[in-house]
């Protein structure tokens, strides 16, 4: 004879056990200064960049600070894909390939590798929720931390016509001399 599984009774069951599952306490985020006092920061995070039918994406590391800024660009297995550096003599882009492209800052290195205007240098305030966009840009943070005060950002969208640049943030860290977080295994 052949018996019927009670779906309904294992459906219900489910529904009872997870009604009875507390998710916690959230978070708490930890002790930072006032977004507006940030001036150093490391992130991790993803990368997407979409114009018209075509669309990238990469894995993210950046050390920020008032007179240094290195973007480390990875591939989907963590193989490098690009060093962007920005100093007070200029900017620098190194490839994979190992080619080199300076110029006299991030914006001007920006607009030589793509061919078009991309504000980097406004990317840190946008990045960490303040700042205003830049004539033709529009910067929208999609989701914070939490709902706290000092929350930062970790889902940022850029967008310019049918340019879409996404930022993932997985991972913050504020730290005062961002000359010395360089992740070593990052290097393309």
């Amino acid at each position: 004879m052949k018996r019927n599984f009670p779906w309904p009774a294992l459906l219900l069951a489910c529904l009872f056990v997870s009604a009875c599952v507390t998710l916690g306490e959230p978070q708490a985020l930890p002790d930072r200064p006032a977004t507006d006092a940030i001036r150093a920061f490391s992130l991790e995070g993803r990368l997407s960049v979409k114009q018209g039918e075509k669309s990238y994406q990469a894995g993210i590391q950046w050390q920020h600070g008032p007179d240094l800024d290195r973007i480390f660009l990875t591939g989907p297995l963590g193989q490098g894909l690009a060093e962007l550096e920005r100093t007070a003599e200029g900017a620098k882009l190194l490839t994979s390939d190992q080619k080199t492209v300076t110029a006299a800052d991030a914006d001007s290195l920006a607009r030589e590798v793509l061919g078009f205007d991309l504000p980097l240098a406004h990317l840190p305030d946008w990045v960490l929720g303040r700042g205003h966009p830049v004539a033709g840009w529009r910067v929208d943070i999609l989701r914070r931390e939490s709902d706290a005060p000092n929350a930062l950002p970790q889902l940022l969208e850029l967008q310019q016509d049918d340019l879409t640049v996404r930022i993932k943030v997985d991972q913050w860290k504020l730290n005062s001399d961002p000359q010395n977080a360089r992740p070593a295994e990052a290097k393309p």
